[in-house]
């Protein structure tokens, strides 16, 4: 299992940044950093968390995403944690 560093780095309110309620980042055994993790709110699935993309011609395309199912749930629920936690106690967490 690896290690994560996670931090969350911007929170928004609800509809301030359209669906986007917070950004994060993401150091991965102390050797590999993502920046640019968004928590975003999906109407009736709730928040999940969307991977930096780029657009292109097709539409949208991740630049960094976890291989393994494993890994993709580890540093989701992490990301999804953290925020929540920041959410319902926003005064207690710096960012």
């Amino acid at each position: 299992m690896a290690t994560l560093d996670i931090r969350i780095t911007s929170m928004y309110p609800p509809g301030s940044q359209g669906g986007t309620r917070a950004y994060a980042s993401a150091t991965i055994d102390g050797c590999f950093a993502v920046r640019g993790i968004k928590v975003v709110e999906g109407g009736k699935d709730g928040l999940f968390v969307s991977m930096p993309s780029r657009k292109n011609q097709d539409g949208y395309k991740e630049v960094c995403f976890p291989v393994t199912a494993e890994f993709r749930e580890q540093l989701y629920s992490g990301v999804l944690n953290l925020s929540l936690i920041h959410i319902s106690e926003p005064t207690r967490h710096s960012l």
